[in-house]
């Protein structure tokens, strides 16, 4: 299975805005992502995050296309989590 992403800006294209460097996915193409987790005994991704965010949570949610309840994952965690 491939995925497409948009593309990253280039070093030209930074220098002239502050658009976000990697663009945000689409929902469907976060969906297709968020498919792709393992959702790992250990969970690496919570002790890798710096805030501790439960990652397999907000995972699960956007895989079932509950994204505001994914949000709210994030943001329960972490108030700043938007930035």
């Amino acid at each position: 299975m491939s995925t497409t992403h948009n593309s990253p800006l280039s070093i030209e294209q930074i220098e002239r805005n502050f658009r976000e460097i990697a663009p945000p996915l689409n929902e469907a193409e976060a969906v297709l992502e968020s498919n792709r987790c393992l959702y790992c005994y250990d969970a690496p991704c919570i002790h890798a995050c710096p805030t501790h965010i439960d990652v397999p949570s907000f995972i699960k949610k956007i895989a079932s296309g509950n994204l505001l309840g994914s949000a709210r994952v994030i943001f329960d965690a972490n108030p700043i989590g938007a930035t």
